[in-house]
């Protein structure tokens, strides 16, 4: 047997699950329908009034306002950048991950320019135009434009800015990157 059934002072769930099972029965059998109460102890839908109700609801809205306006007071930041698109105009420290590229693994200048008109203008039609580097698609690129509805918005959250791609950190980044995957395979 279960230790915790067998203790004295704390009820099973058979015990606490038999109890609303005689009490409910007793209640049908006496005829009584929504006008008798629930025993004390047994939990019934009836117990919950239109008032208590309509309360719980307006708690929750007034939690959730004093949430948002806690969230409106942060300061929202622009993000930092490391300076990589003005340094390499081909795109090349930059994310271009399923888009077409030429043979050398330069990001095809077109396909860059209209995920960057996608991305600054939040429009789906315009995550629509842009050019697939084969069967690949974009993973989620209209993350950025969701609101979370808990916790601080992701653009008033920051982080510092990435090293530049001919940075010494990123290319020790990369050996290391290299490294796993010679040892993976």
């Amino acid at each position: 047997m279960n230790p915790i059934e067998s203790s004295s002072s704390i009820s099973s769930r058979r015990a606490f699950l038999g109890l609303g099972t005689i009490a409910s029965m007793s209640l049908f059998a006496a005829g009584s329908s929504s006008a008798v109460a629930s025993p004390p102890g047994v939990f019934s839908p009836k117990n919950f009034s239109a008032t208590r109700i309509a309360r719980r609801k307006n708690e929750a809205l007034e939690v959730r306002n004093r949430a948002a306006h806690s969230q409106a007071r942060v300061k929202v930041v622009a993000p930092v950048v490391n300076g990589d698109e003005t340094t390499f105009s081909n795109a090349l420290g930059s994310y271009t991950k399923a888009l077409p590229h030429d043979s050398l693994g330069i990001v095809d200048a077109s396909a860059w320019a209209a995920l960057i008109t996608a991305m600054e203008s939040g429009a789906p039609a315009d995550f629509d135009l842009i050019p697939k580097g084969g069967t690949v698609k974009q993973a989620n690129p209209q993350a950025a434009f969701a609101f979370d509805l808990v916790g601080a918005d992701s653009h008033a959250l920051s982080m510092p800015a990435p090293p530049t791609f001919s940075s010494a950190e990123t290319a020790g980044e990369m050996v290391e990157l290299y490294a796993h995957a010679l040892l993976r395979d």
